[in-house]
């Protein structure tokens, strides 16, 4: 995916997804986990869509451990060559999704405005 993500920047991609990972801005005890590919999909110009757009603190987290830690682990990541083509969106974690037992994470949803 990398290698794919990196040679298709001015491209339309849209990386989504679990990624299993977080950078310490995105967990609640400002641990890592596994932060790589994220900071180089950025380093290269990917734009993470919650954080430049719409962005709610209280939806913060899209995972939780047992313990309450809150950590968000699942990503909208655009080219930019995408990016330049967004009129508008909003990203948003839906909790009831995780709080209703359908999945052990948030939603994340993208609306195109």
């Amino acid at each position: 995916m990398r290698e794919y993500s990196l040679n298709n920047q001015d491209k339309n991609v849209l990386i989504t997804g679990d990624f299993n990972s977080c950078t310490r801005e995105d967990s609640s005890n400002q641990s890592e986990y596994n932060p790589l590919d994220l900071e180089k999909l950025e380093e290269s110009g990917y734009i993470d869509l919650w954080k430049v757009g719409h962005r709610d603190e209280d939806e913060r987290f899209t995972w939780y451990y047992h313990d309450g830690t809150g950590f968000r682990l699942d990503y909208f990541l655009a080219s930019p060559g995408l990016y330049s083509k967004l009129n508008g969106f909003k990203v948003s974690h839906d909790a009831g999704v995780r709080d209703k037992g359908i999945s052990d994470h948030s939603a994340i949803l993208l609306e195109y405005i």
